[in-house]
């Protein structure tokens, strides 16, 4: 669970509305420190190869229809994969760490 602006928010039910979205094969939704020190929800993103590259607007419009406003990421990075743990779930500490080091937009 993330706080951001004062409110909760699910990284797992962010991950869902953007996996429901067609052109999307993985995410991994992470809380990243931004201006004045809040924390802000970003995702990563892989498309599925057969895919014309949606905007980052057309997937956020896409996923306002099953989240909240204040959960809708502030930034989609588009990557190779999304790192996971060896029992498949997203390692979103990893995922921090590679958004750091510029590991993005691919």
């Amino acid at each position: 669970m993330m706080v951001c602006g004062g409110s909760n928010v699910s990284p797992m039910e962010v991950e869902m509305a953007l996996l429901n979205h067609p052109d999307i094969s993985e995410a991994g939704v992470i809380g990243v420190r931004g201006m004045g020190g809040t924390e802000e929800v970003q995702a990563c993103a892989t498309l599925r190869a057969d895919c014309d590259v949606p905007g980052e607007r057309d997937i956020l419009q896409f996923c306002s229809r099953d989240v909240r406003g204040y959960m809708l990421p502030k930034r989609i990075h588009f990557v190779a994969d999304v790192s996971r743990k060896g029992v498949g779930k997203v390692d979103r500490d990893r995922l921090r760490l590679r958004l750091e080091a510029g590991e993005h937009d691919l």
